[in-house]
């Protein structure tokens, strides 16, 4: 299904490693963070869910297939991704 149609992957994908850590910059510009917490607050954001998320999705009788294939997914783009964020953000 995920193969099939990939819409949700792609938005779940674009929001959990792009869209989390702008909006944990926005978070550390408007309350004021001091730089290390603001880097902090970066790379934490930038991390992927891990299986976690996929137990909550689970209990909440959601779909359980694509959290497990943006867990995966997300994991193997993080290995770019977050040095790069990382970078940005000191």
């Amino acid at each position: 299904e995920v193969v099939i149609a990939p819409r949700g992957t792609f938005f779940g994908l674009l929001a959990q490693i792009l869209l989390l850590p702008i909006i944990a910059l926005g978070v550390a510009l408007a309350l004021d963070l001091s730089p290390a917490l603001a880097v902090g607050l970066i790379v934490i954001a930038a991390c992927p869910g891990g299986t976690t998320s996929n137990l909550f999705v689970y209990l909440g009788r959601g779909d359980v297939a694509l959290s497990i294939v943006l867990t995966v997914l997300a994991s193997l783009i993080t290995i770019v991704t977050l040095p790069a964020f990382t970078g940005w953000a000191l």
